[in-house]
Parts: C-alpha cells; structure tokens; sequence
C-alpha cells in the first residue's frame, strides 16, 4: 500500500483546502479559525510533499500540480493577510514561499532533460 491508496489523490483534497481557506478568509476580510485549520493541513501536505522532492521517494501521481496549487494558495493568503493588515513581517513567508517556485522549476527542467 503506497501513500496515494492512502490518502486519494491529494490534488483534490488540498485544492479545496486551500480554496476554503481563501474564500472564508476574503469572505470575512479577517483570518478565522476555519480558514487557519484549512491552510493548516494544506500546509502539512506541502511539507509531506516537498520531503519526497527532496528525498525521491515514491513520487505521487500529482506531486507537481498539488505543490503548486498549495503554494499559490498560501501565497495568495499572505498576500492578503499583507493588505488587510499593513506589516513588513510577511515579506519573510512570501520569500519563503518563492523558494518553491524555484525549486519545482528546478525539478521540472530535470525530468525534461531526462526524456
């Protein structure tokens, strides 16, 4: 048994976490409960997924669209948090986060050289 018979396709799961995370954080112009448990667990998949980047363990079927997806979300929410509530701490996360970027460029550019 491999961690997709596990947990499903993930895409869906954690698209919808970051989707319902967004939309209640824009809805009520504020973070609540709700929406921080939401980018909570889709903050956990981009963990768990990014290990198996960096470990190449057994790849999930849609590693690369579910990274981006919790990536745009989380970045997406910062962004957000950033216009509603005026600091410069959250330029620390959004730096953070465009390190992904790089990274899934980075793995994308390899798996084309290697066809």
């Amino acid at each position: 048994m491999n961690l997709t018979d596990i947990l499903g396709q993930p895409i869906c799961f954690t698209m919808l976490m970051g989707i319902a995370g967004i939309s209640i954080a824009s809805y009520l112009g504020k973070l609540t409960l709700l929406s921080l448990i939401s980018f909570g667990i889709a903050l956990v998949f981009l963990i768990l997924l990014t290990s198996f980047f960096i470990l190449n363990l057994k790849r999930l079927k849609y590693e690369m669209v579910d990274l981006i997806s919790i990536i745009s979300g989380l970045t997406l929410l910062i962004t957000r948090l950033r216009l509603s509530y005026p600091s410069p701490f959250y330029f620390i996360p959004l730096i953070i986060l465009s390190i992904f970027y790089f990274v899934i460029v980075y793995k994308v550019f390899l798996c084309h050289l290697n066809k």
